[in-house]
């Protein structure tokens, strides 16, 4: 299965494949869209800190144009607006995190409720196909990936999209010559997160293999302990685990591996644009196009849209790993 399903994503490119796209499709029909009201909630809660956010490199903008005009009238004003956005962000992320902690978490619970329904309901034909360990396996280790990628995809992809386009917008009202020339960069970056987000579809569905083999390993020798020291089978059953054990490590840091090299790239991208931005924006201050102020506001969101890009680097992958632990749990 692995194999062809390896074969079928090198030969769509950058695609997801038929089976993939059916298996999103039905996740979403039947987990997510029942809960559409409380991610509607969740996505105001967003929007506020969203919009929040991206009144920061304004006020900084202001600030820096007020200071250097020695304007001391507005200074009030100035940092009174600082703590206001403040005050406003640190309340729309308590919500924020409230909110779509709730919406995860009864949704991982949930999946957990129906899948161990439908195991002990089912016939011993069915029961006995899989080991008690492998069955254990899908209903935590599995619906634990399912977590972790419903919870990037869903919430922190919606949250750093909405910070990012705040963030562009901004810098686009600022200078929109210099967040052209900036952002023209970013799409470079689209290529290697693809490519890794499939290759950590592989390893994810191999490390949700070993994990049930290993967790029915454990289970059957912890079972058997009383066999097991009555015919001195003790260094057996270490080698046996400890192969386990060391197969699920080779995995999971050929997976760190993998998702390490997003950062270094995104690194680089985010270096030439304030590099070019800064050389830019020297050129439009002494030509008189441009103040100070709308400089330091433009590196400001400059810096801020920095993480929700990077962070949104991370949705790909986990969506494929998420995806593999989804296609076992349909497999129940």
């Amino acid at each position: 299965m692995t194999t062809q399903s390896g074969k079928f994503s090198r030969k769509k490119g950058l695609a997801l494949g038929a089976r993939e796209k059916s298996t999103l499709i039905r996740f979403i029909r039947e987990w997510i869209l029942p809960r559409r009201k409380a991610i509607v909630l969740a996505l105001l809660f967003t929007a506020g800190l969203a919009a929040a956010s991206g009144a920061y490199p304004l006020i900084i903008k202001n600030s820096f144009d007020t200071l250097l005009k020695g304007n001391a009238e507005s200074l009030p004003w100035v940092l009174g607006a600082i703590i206001g956005v403040t005050m406003l962000r640190s309340l729309f992320t308590y919500l924020y995190q409230i909110s779509t902690s709730q919406i995860i978490m009864r949704l991982s619970t949930d999946i957990q409720q129906a899948c161990f329904a439908h195991i002990i309901h089912a016939d011993m034909a069915r029961l006995s196909r899989e080991t008690t360990g492998q069955l254990v396996s899908r209903i935590t280790n599995d619906i634990g990936y399912v977590q972790q990628a419903t919870q990037t995809a869903l919430i922190s992809a919606i949250k750093d999209t909405l910070s990012a386009i705040a963030m562009i917008a901004t810098m686009f009202y600022l200078d929109w010559m210099m967040a052209t020339m900036v952002f023209g960069l970013y799409p470079l970056a689209i290529f290697p997160i693809l490519s890794i987000g499939r290759r950590l579809k592989g390893v994810a569905r191999r490390t949700q293999v070993e994990l049930a083999d290993m967790t029915s390993r454990l289970t059957e020798t912890l079972a058997g302990a009383r066999l097991i020291k009555m015919f001195r089978l003790e260094d057996y059953a270490v080698g046996r685990l400890d192969h386990s054990f060391e197969q699920i490590y080779a995995l999971r840091m050929k997976a760190v591996r993998a998702r390490a090299r997003l950062g270094p790239a995104l690194e680089a991208l985010a270096g030439l644009a304030i590099a070019g931005a800064v050389f830019f924006a020297y050129l439009r201050i002494t030509g008189g196009v441009k103040t100070v102020g709308d400089f330091m506001g433009f590196v400001a969101a400059l810096l801020l849209v920095a993480q929700p890009l990077k962070s949104l680097s991370n949705v790909s992958t986990s969506v494929q790993e998420g995806l593999a632990a989804v296609e076992r749990i349909y497999g129940l």
